[in-house]
């Protein structure tokens, strides 16, 4: 494996190096823990750290930060937006709607349709079904009891 020396790490660190030779000083970095180790070293003592191009960018990204005030204040629900005012609107219209009668007429209303459905009578298919083979019973027992006189 063909290792970089301590003058093109500086290089790349500095980012002196073409682009070319910067990918390949990059992919060699990924793969060889021996230059990983070096180039490591080299940060360490040259304290080199990448500068912000833009400290608009550092305050936004400061604001957008849970613990930051200013997010806090931006944040803020509104009481719109809070369960409890969605519980009191739902309580409130259900004591209206239980204080206008409204559910009394829908009782009312669905004890009608029962009685007027209990009154018609309607056989259900087992009450059918039973009385099919009743009938079927009854067909056989008058000839038992001819056979027996």
């Amino acid at each position: 494996m063909n290792h970089y020396n301590q003058e093109i790490w500086s290089k790349y660190i500095n980012n002196e190096l073409e682009e070319n030779q910067r990918e390949q000083v990059e992919n060699h970095l990924y793969s060889c823990d021996q230059c990983l180790e070096l180039y490591m070293t080299l940060i360490e003592q040259s304290e080199h750290l990448p500068e912000l191009m833009d400290d608009q960018l550092t305050e936004e990204v400061i604001k957008q930060l849970p613990f930051s005030e200013e997010s806090k204040s931006v944040r803020k629900r509104r009481f719109t937006q809070h369960p409890l005012f969605h519980y009191g609107i739902a309580a409130t219209i259900t004591f209206g709607l239980m204080s206008s009668g409204v559910f009394q007429n829908i009782t009312g209303f669905v004890s009608t349709v029962e009685a007027a459905s209990n009154t018609s009578k309607e056989t259900t298919m087992t009450e059918s079904l039973m009385e099919k083979a009743i009938n079927i019973i009854n067909l056989f027992e008058p000839k038992q009891q001819k056979e027996g006189e």
